[in-house]
């Protein structure tokens, strides 16, 4: 599943590289995404407890994701305009 431009398997592999202590720069280059999508990725994985806690498994993971993801450029569903 696709959801924010990053399969499972590549969020994974981020929180992975996040957890390493790799810098926002070194993840955007070589996982070829930006490095806004980085930092949004890293305080939603800090707020959730993926930086430190055990990673759950991909379908745990993309649930969580799904659920709880929005970026500083998206709404909520549930925010009014």
């Amino acid at each position: 599943m696709n959801v924010w431009g990053l399969t499972t398997m590549n969020l994974h592999e981020l929180l992975r590289r996040l957890r390493a202590g790799e810098t926002r720069a070194a993840i955007s280059r070589d996982m070829k995404i930006s490095v806004n999508t980085v930092k949004d990725y890293r305080q939603w994985a800090a707020n959730h407890g993926l930086l430190t806690d055990e990673l759950p498994d991909l379908a745990t993971l993309e649930a969580l994701r799904q659920q709880t993801y929005y970026p500083h450029h998206q709404r909520h569903p549930n925010e009014s305009n």
